[in-house]
């Protein structure tokens, strides 16, 4: 069985379907994900650059290609990135905010107890927009009895 969600509701997924659904996969949606991403990128101001700056432009969708990969490879990627990134001279002028960009997209998604949540690797249905409507429809009442 595979369960698709938001990466809003993973906690919940992580807490509920383990208990309730063991034999479940739980998979993550990738167009939430490239908008939590790009929210950060407006929170320490490198979308406008992200924008108009072809180096920072290919070097952020590096970045975002990462959960594409097979999960076994995924960390030596993020690696090679981090150091591209302090390595590259038309990249230095965006060293500050890249580092926060950078740790956050480390401990937010590059968690070993995550990875099969974000690896699209070999993913038929990379997101769950077809889906997304009849979803809330689905799990707001059990949001509701065992967390409200």
């Amino acid at each position: 069985m595979l369960l698709e969600s938001e990466f809003i509701s993973y906690i919940f997924c992580f807490i509920f379907v383990p208990f309730q659904l063991p034999n479940t996969t739980h998979q993550g949606c990738l167009f939430h994900l490239y908008q939590r991403l790009t929210k950060k990128l407006k929170k320490f101001g490198l979308w406008a650059y992200y924008k108009t700056n072809d180096e920072l432009n290919l070097f952020i969708k590096k970045v975002m290609a990462i959960v594409l990969l097979k999960p076994t490879v995924m960390d030596n990627a993020y690696e090679l990135l981090v150091k591209q990134y302090l390595n590259v001279k038309k990249l230095k002028q965006f060293t500050v905010q890249l580092t926060k960009f950078m740790l956050y997209f480390q401990k937010q998604w590059m968690k070993s107890n995550i990875r099969t949540m974000i690896s699209f690797y070999e993913v038929y249905f990379k997101t769950n927009n077809w889906s997304e409507s009849n979803d809330r429809k689905q799990w707001q009442p059990l949001l509701k009895e065992y967390f409200f």
